[in-house]
């Protein structure tokens, strides 16, 4: 998404935070229905794209430990989080070699 948001005009340079947890999902609206996503997981989320520079990926502690077996990256130190107080927040420099290769074994499902 980074890549491709830099490569496609106006080369925009986004920040993305990323968190993993439980989210409560559903239908807004009456005339125009949309459809959203809620709670703290989501809040984290976009607190890592807050403390994000631009160009980059970040995850808090939690989201790593899930991710170290597949990307490379490294900690940015504890930062002051909106609302959440310090976390320790990762910075993802990439996916390893062997996640690309079980990804284009397993591709996500659609």
């Amino acid at each position: 998404m980074i890549a491709a948001a830099g490569a496609l005009p106006p080369h925009w340079r986004v920040r993305v935070g990323v968190h993993v947890g439980p989210v409560v999902a559903g239908v807004v609206g009456r005339r125009k229905c949309q459809y959203d996503i809620w709670g703290d997981t989501v809040n984290i989320a976009a607190r890592m794209e807050d403390v994000a520079e631009a160009g980059t990926l970040c995850v808090n502690a939690a989201t790593w430990r899930r991710l170290a077996p597949h990307c490379r990256g490294h900690s940015q130190g504890c930062l002051p989080v909106k609302g959440k107080g310090a976390m320790e927040v990762f910075r993802i420099e990439g996916v390893l070699a062997c996640a690309q290769g079980d990804a284009e074994k397993h591709p996500a499902p659609a």
